[in-house]
C-alpha cells in the first residue's frame, strides 16, 4: 500500500487541507496576548527554583539540578537550556513559556478535531449529534488561547511543568488515536512521549484513563479489537501508574512522617476547590497567584452540597458518553486531571487551589464548549439562520476573554501588584501577608515589609522563617533596637544561624 493511501498519509494530507488557517491563527492569537509577559519579572517560587539555586544560575551541574527535582527532571533541563541559552534574565524563561503555550494551542486543535472526526465517524452517537470538526477545533484551540484561566501557566515561569506535561500529554494522546485507528509503530510514539510528560509532572499518569474512555466512547467499534488495545496499550499504562504511585506514597511518608494523612477539613477544601476551579473556567474572576480555601468546620451546607455534586456529575458524564461523546470526553479531562492535586493536598501535601494546575484540565472543559458550540452551529446552519448570530456572539466571548488575558498578564507584570493582589483577596490569611513581604524584601522595599513580616507573627504563620525574615530587614533599614528585641524571641539554633550570616556588635 503507497503511503499516500496510509492512514498516516491520509493525516497529512487533512493537515495541509485545513490546518493553516484555524489552527495557526489560534496560535498566533495565544502569541499576541502573551508578548507582553517576556519582559516580566522573577516571582514567588522563581527565586526559589531559579534565582537563588546556584546549580542553574552556574550551570556548575547538570546532576545537581536532576538531584534537586529528581521529579520533574525535564523541568529542570528546560531550566538549564534557557540558562545557557538566555542567560539569568527572566526574558528567555518567559519566551520558553510563551512557545510552549502557542504550541499547545496547535494541539488542543489537532485533538479536538480528530475527536470530533472519530466522534462523526461513530455516528454521533444515540441521537446522530456529530458537529463539524473544524468548529469544534476552533472554539477548543481559540479557548485555549485566549481564556485567562490559562495565564498562570502561561505567565508564570514555575508553572513551566504544566506547559511541558501539557506537550507530551496532548502529543501522546494524538499518536494514540492514531494508533487506535490504524496500530502499527504509533504505539512505539506514544509510550515514550508519555513517559516524558510523566517526568515533567505526575498528572500525567492519568492518560491511559483518557484514552481508554476516548477508545470506548469517542472511538467504539469492534469491541475485540478494543480489549486488545486495552490489553496492548491502556491496562500496562495503568500498571505502571499504580506501582510509581505506590512508591510516590512510600515517598511522602518518608518526607512528611508527621504531616500525611487524610482528614475531614482537607476533604472539604479539595471539594470546594474542585468547584472553584470549575467556576473559573466558567467564568473567570477573583483570579490570583494564591487562593485560600478555608476548610468546613463540620457538615456545612456547601461541603455538603460540593460533596453531593460529585457523583452527579460522575453520572452525568457517564450518561452523555453515548449522547455527546465530546462532550462527556472533554468533562472526564476536566475532572480527571484535577484529581491528581486534589489526592495529595488530602494527603496532606501542597494547597488546595492553584490555577495553574488547571491547564490541560480546563483543555478538556474547553473540548466539551466546543463540542456544544458545534452542535448549536450545526443546528443553525440546517434551519438556515442564526449563523451570523452565533458568530458574532462567539466573536464577543472571544474579544472579552483576551481582554480579560490582557489585564490578567499586566498584573503578573508586577511581583509586588501580584502580592497585593493576593491580600486583598485574602486580607484574613497569613501566607499572603508573607508572600507579599518576601516580594518586598526581594524587591529592595524592606521598610514596607516589615509590617507585614510582623501581620503574620501575629497570626503565628511560619514563626521561626518570618523572624529571621523580619530581623534581616530590621537590620537593613536600621532598625537596631527592634532588631534585639526580635533576636530575643528566636530559638537559639534560629539565632546561632543568623549571626553567623549577619555578624555584627548588635548580635552581642
Amino acid at each position: 500500500m503507497s503511503f499516500p493511501n496510509t492512514l498516516a498519509g491520509s493525516w497529512l494530507m487533512t493537515l495541509r487541507r485545513i490546518a493553516p488557517v484555524p489552527a495557526s491563527a489560534s496560535a498566533a492569537l495565544a502569541v499576541v496576548l502573551y508578548a507582553s509577559t517576556l519582559d516580566n519579572p522573577f516571582v514567588y517560587d522563581d527565586f526559589r527554583l531559579i534565582v537563588e539555586n546556584p546549580a542553574i544560575q552556574n550551570l556548575s551541574s547538570v546532576l545537581t539540578v536532576l538531584a534537586r527535582d529528581m521529579t520533574r527532571p525535564v523541568v529542570a533541563l528546560s531550566y538549564v537550556a534557557d540558562t545557557a541559552i538566555w542567560g539569568s534574565r527572566p526574558f528567555g524563561y518567559h519566551l520558553t513559556n510563551v512557545a510552549l503555550h502557542a504550541l499547545n494551542v496547535l494541539l488542543a486543535y489537532w485533538v479536538a478535531f480528530f475527536a470530533a472526526d472519530d466522534w462523526r465517524r461513530n455516528g454521533g452517537g444515540a441521537h446522530g449529534f456529530a458537529p463539524s470538526p473544524t468548529v469544534v477545533a476552533t472554539v477548543t484551540s481559540v479557548l485555549t488561547a485566549a481564556h485567562p484561566v490559562m495565564t498562570q501557566a502561561a505567565g508564570y515561569i514555575t508553572a513551566r511543568s504544566e506547559l511541558l506535561y501539557g506537550t507530551f500529554f496532548l502529543g501522546a494522546l494524538l499518536t494514540a488515536r492514531t494508533w487506535m485507528r490504524a496500530g502499527g509503530w504509533w504505539r512505539s510514539i506514544t509510550i515514550p512521549l508519555w513517559l516524558l510528560a510523566l517526568l515533567s509532572k505526575e498528572t500525567a499518569g492519568m492518560l491511559p484513563v483518557v484514552l481508554w474512555c476516548y477508545d470506548a466512547w469517542v472511538i467504539a467499534g469492534d469491541r475485540d479489537a478494543r480489549w486488545q488495545r486495552v490489553k496492548g496499550l491502556y491496562a500496562p499504562m495503568l500498571a505502571v501508574v499504580l506501582l510509581a504511585g505506590g512508591a510516590r506514597i512510600a515517598l511522602l511518608v518518608a518526607e512528611y512522617p508527621a504531616g500525611v494523612g487524610v482528614n475531614w477539613p482537607h476533604v472539604s477544601a479539595a471539594v470546594d476547590a474542585f468547584w472553584q476551579y470549575l467556576a473559573l473556567f466558567v467564568r473567570p474572576h477573583d483570579q490570583t497567584i494564591m487562593h485560600t480555601v478555608p476548610a468546613a468546620r463540620g457538615l456545612t451546607l456547601r461541603a455538603v452540597a460540593g460533596l453531593a455534586g460529585l457523583p452527579l456529575l460522575a453520572v452525568l458524564i457517564w450518561r452523555l458518553r453515548r449522547i455527546q461523546g465530546l462532550i462527556s470526553l472533554g468533562l472526564l479531562v476536566a475532572v480527571a486531571l484535577l484529581l491528581p492535586g486534589s489526592a495529595l493536598f488530602v494527603a496532606g501535601v501542597g494547597e488546595p487551589m492553584a490555577e495553574h494546575r488547571a491547564y490541560i484540565s480546563a483543555m478538556g472543559f474547553f473540548l466539551a464548549c466546543g463540542a456544544m458550540a458545534g452542535m448549536a452551529w450545526h443546528v443553525a446552519v440546517s434551519r438556515g439562520r442564526g449563523t451570523v448570530l452565533l458568530g458574532v456572539s462567539a466573536g464577543l466571548i472571544a474579544l472579552q476573554f483576551a481582554g480579560l488575558t490582557i489585564l490578567r498578564n499586566q498584573v503578573w507584570g508586577s511581583s509586588v501588584s501580584l502580592a497585593e493582589e493576593a491580600v486583598r483577596l485574602s486580607p484574613g490569611q497569613w501566607v499572603p501577608r508573607l508572600f507579599l513581604g518576601e516580594t518586598l524584601r526581594q524587591n529592595d522595599r524592606c521598610g514596607e515589609a516589615v509590617p507585614e513580616y510582623r501581620a503574620v507573627l501575629a497570626q503565628h504563620g511560619m514563626e521561626s522563617f518570618t523572624r529571621v525574615k523580619l530581623l534581616a530587614c530590621l537590620v537593613q533599614t536600621q532598625q537596631i533596637a527592634d532588631a534585639r528585641s526580635v533576636l530575643q524571641q528566636m530559638q537559639e539554633g534560629d539565632r546561632r544561624a543568623f549571626c553567623g550570616a549577619v555578624p555584627g556588635s548588635w548580635c552581642e
